[in-house]
Parts: C-alpha cells; structure tokens; sequence
C-alpha cells in the first residue's frame, strides 16, 4: 500500500459576511494548498459538500471549484456524506492515491449556509420551545 500525507493546506476566513460563492471560496483555499504544497498539479479534486445542490443550485461543485482554480480537465468530484462530507473527501483522495489511481489529489471541504435563512439550513428550526417557567418548574433530566 502506497503512503499518504498531507503536503499542503490552504484555508478561507470563516466569516458570516462573505459575498464570495462557495466555488469562489472553494477555489482560493484549492489555489493556496496548491502553491503551499510547491508539488506539480494534481491529477484529481475531491470536494467535500453537504448543501450547495440545495443552498446555492451549484449541485457539481466539484467540478466548478476545479476550473475557478484553474484546474481544468481533471477528475474533480463532489462527495456529499451529510456532516462528514469533508472526511469522505478524504477518504476519496487517500483511497485514489493508495490504489495508483493518482500519485497526487486536492482535498477541498467546502460549505457557504450563511446567505440563506436559517429554517432552510436547519430543518428542525424553528424547535418546540419551552417557557423559561415551565423550564425552571421541569426536572432536571427533561430540560
């Protein structure tokens, strides 16, 4: 089994305030790992992504954060797993190298929920609510 590390990483500013979409964020963090890492291009993309087909109508992000990032003409994938969509990317790109399919992949997680409402990013909102009389009559165990 062939080795598997980490040879550069590039990260966004998690801000609520961003205008930028998330294939633009996407990108940048993708160009950054790139240039930080000083290895050749990567042969694959695997983007983590749980809501943007939803959120944003951009369902292969993948490929859209690919081509911002000016990586044109290479596997790029969206890998939707609900809250561990970044670590299924992961598993992707190491299960890619491992097996000779590619010597070197971009890893990207990526997510934007701010631009929206949140009862459209958070099904259970808005949750039953209990008085704060009735919370602080209620037995420990039920609050």
């Amino acid at each position: 089994m062939r080795n598997v590390f980490i040879a550069g990483i590039g990260q966004t500013p998690v801000s609520k305030q961003s205008a930028e979409e998330v294939r633009e964020l996407g990108a940048r963090a993708v160009r950054t790992a790139i240039q930080h890492s000083t290895l050749e291009a990567p042969t694959a993309l695997y983007v983590g992504n749980m809501l943007s087909g939803i959120l944003s109508e951009q369902q292969q992000l993948g490929a859209l954060i690919a081509q911002g990032a000016g990586l044109s003409g290479i596997e790029a994938a969206t890998v939707e797993a609900a809250c561990g969509s970044g670590g299924a990317a992961v598993r992707w790109g190491v299960m890619a190298i491992q097996s000779g399919l590619h010597d070197l992949v971009v890893v990207c997680g990526a997510e934007r929920m701010t631009h929206v409402a949140k009862e459209r990013t958070t099904p259970l909102w808005p949750r039953r609510r209990i008085s704060r009389k009735k919370a602080a009559r209620a037995p420990r165990s039920s609050r």
